[in-house]
């Protein structure tokens, strides 16, 4: 899966409030069990939704971009319509001219609005909780 870098959302905001906004489409994403494909494209509502879109809230363009940083960022996460705010414990680490941001977050599905799927009367369920574990190539350019 290659997410969509669509650029930075700050018309009429500070500097404190930039975001960067990535576009990840559905239909990218590569099954771990592809028996399952269809039925996580129909859990997404993927014909509705094509984009999972995921927000980086609190960029600072300020910040070193040579220097490392660790700590809490606040990110909007939406899925099939429904949008969700976390503050997410990630890293980002310079890397020749990009930012590297990885991390990890626990969701619900169920908080946006999704059902977990059972199959097999009960035998094969989804959890609601899943962890996401992420990492982007973050390119600054003028």
């Amino acid at each position: 899966m290659t997410p969509l870098l669509t650029g930075a959302d700050n018309a009429g905001m500070g500097a404190e409030d930039e975001r960067i906004d990535f576009k990840i489409p559905v239909h990218q994403f590569k099954p771990g069990n592809p028996r399952m494909y269809n039925d996580f494209l129909t859990l997404l509502n993927a014909e509705e939704y094509p984009y999972i879109m995921i927000s980086l809230m609190t960029v600072n363009p300020n910040r070193d971009r040579n220097s490392g940083f660790s700590g809490n960022e606040r990110i909007s996460v939406t899925i099939a319509g429904v949008t969700r705010e976390y503050t997410v414990n990630c890293t980002m680490v310079h890397c020749n001219d990009d930012l590297v941001l990885n991390g990890m977050q626990t969701v619900k599905l169920t908080d946006f609005g999704l059902i977990p799927p059972v199959r097999l009367k009960g035998i094969v369920k989804v959890e609601d909780k899943i962890d996401v574990r992420f990492g982007f190539i973050v390119n600054f350019t003028d």
